[in-house]
């Protein structure tokens, strides 16, 4: 090989190798800033998971509760339901009695609508 080939290939050896050099300190500052970033997500995370689980226990815990109230208080209205059905032979349901409706005079629906606006 000549010496002037030799010469260009190190000449564009050594740009290659500062080009290299270039890319990898921005590749490590890259890397330096997303990793930092992600870390901060992933705590994030591990925080609102830690969170959530205390949440669900309590639901849980809350759940409970209402089932075991639920369970207590379902005899007495079963009891009572019974004591009812057995009270009243007939399957229809009783209606209110009417009343009848009285005129008004003109001075109560006055004090009336007053009443009215004033809530």
């Amino acid at each position: 090989m000549k010496s002037d080939d030799f010469g260009a290939m190190i000449i564009a050896l050594d740009a290659s190798t500062i080009q290299a050099r270039t890319v990898l300190a921005d590749l490590r500052e890259t890397l330096r800033v997303d990793c930092a970033a992600n870390a901060r997500v992933i705590a994030t995370g591990t925080e609102m998971r830690e969170e959530l689980t205390i949440m669900a226990g309590i639901a849980d815990a809350v759940a409970e509760r209402i089932v075991d109230a639920v369970g207590k208080a379902t005899p007495n209205v079963a009891a009572k339901a019974k004591t009812r059905s057995q009270a009243q032979p007939s399957s229809k349901p009783r209606s209110r009695p009417k009343v009848p409706q009285t005129p008004r005079s003109s001075k109560q629906t006055e004090t009336r609508k007053l009443t009215e606006s004033a809530v």
